[in-house]
């Protein structure tokens, strides 16, 4: 780690007993530093989207526009904090009601994260985030969000088929994970109601 990071001994203890110290990772005497599989403090919370309020009364299904490991160039790795080229899983649906669309939305992730998510079945997969937290034990801890009103422009139009200039709802999000590590950009056009809300566990 000394030359790896061009630091003295002293700092490299320094930064061990502080990760120590915030129970992130163990030290055993003799054997090494292990990074702990659960952050102590770690309560990962569950979106509630209108998709779950939908259920027993509409059809709901996906359909897969992109599902692939690219290198994230320079807007993505700005968004995530990565270094450019890093290999992210970059993901984008369409969601339908009743055969009618209704929203598009994209994701990015470092593959590091949940490299298994690139060869889930994401047309019957109601909710990536449930999925990140629970199937790959990844403790999404905080998000920030914005939501906005939106007037689609001729190309999103054509995804959502509907008409330029018609009314839609932005939201750009990005989800973090333990210790406050950027985790999740994700970002979706809506033309039915957007409602969120939030559970624990």
């Amino acid at each position: 780690m000394c030359a790896r990071y061009e630091v003295s001994r002293g700092t490299v203890r320094k930064a061990l007993a502080q990760l120590e110290a915030e129970r992130l990772i163990r030290t055993d005497q003799g054997i090494g530093s292990f990074v702990l599989s659960k952050h102590p403090r770690a309560v990962p919370f569950h979106f509630i989207s209108v998709t779950d309020l939908q259920r027993e009364k509409s059809r709901i299904r996906y359909q897969v526009l992109s599902q692939e490991v690219i290198p994230a160039e320079m807007e993505v790795a700005e968004r995530l904090q990565l270094s450019l080229g890093t290999p992210v899983i970059h993901i984008a649906r369409l969601r339908y009601v009743d055969e009618k669309v209704v929203a598009y939305a994209v994701r990015y992730l470092p593959e590091a994260l949940c490299p298994t998510l690139v060869d889930q079945d994401l047309t019957t997969l109601d909710s990536i985030h449930s999925y990140l937290v629970n199937a790959a034990e990844l403790p999404l801890l905080r998000t920030d969000m914005t939501v906005e009103a939106h007037m689609l422009t001729a190309e999103e139009a054509q995804l959502l088929r509907a008409d330029p200039g018609d009314r839609a709802i932005y939201v750009d999000r990005k989800t973090y994970t333990a210790p406050g590590r950027l985790a999740v950009w994700y970002q979706c056009l809506s033309r039915d109601a957007y409602l969120i809300g939030f559970s624990l566990g």
